[in-house]
C-alpha cells in the first residue's frame, strides 16, 4: 500500500516532518508540540476556562486515545460538533491518565 504525500499545512507539521527526516531530535519536537495549539474535537461545548471539555476518544486495540490534529482542516467535519484548541501543554496535562 503506498503512503499519500503528506503536505504541511501548520508550522508544528513542518517539524513534523523535519524530526521524520532526521533534521529535529524527537525531545525537541515534543517541546514544540507543548508549545503548539492542537484542534481536539469535543462532543460537548467547552467553556471559556475548558470545563465542560469532552474530547473525542478513538478505540485502538481497547485502549482509549484521544483524537488530536495539528490543523484544523484535517479534523473529519463528523467527528464532534466542536473543536477545542488548547495548547497543547494545558491539554496534556489534564488528561486522565486511561487516556493515549
Amino acid at each position: 500500500m503506498a503512503l499519500l504525500a503528506f503536505a504541511p499545512q501548520t508550522p508544528i507539521e513542518h517539524r513534523i516532518l523535519a524530526a521524520q527526516q532526521g533534521d529535529l531530535s524527537g525531545d525537541a519536537l515534543l517541546r514544540e508540540i507543548a508549545a503548539s495549539n492542537l484542534y481536539i474535537p469535543s462532543t460537548d461545548e467547552v467553556q471559556e476556562d475548558g470545563s465542560r471539555f469532552q474530547p473525542v476518544l478513538l478505540d485502538m486495540e481497547g485502549e482509549p486515545y484521544v483524537a488530536v490534529f495539528t490543523a484544523l482542516s484535517r479534523v473529519p467535519g463528523d467527528m464532534a460538533p466542536i473543536c477545542y484548541r488548547p495548547p497543547a501543554r494545558i491539554f496534556s496535562c489534564g488528561c486522565r491518565p486511561a487516556m493515549g
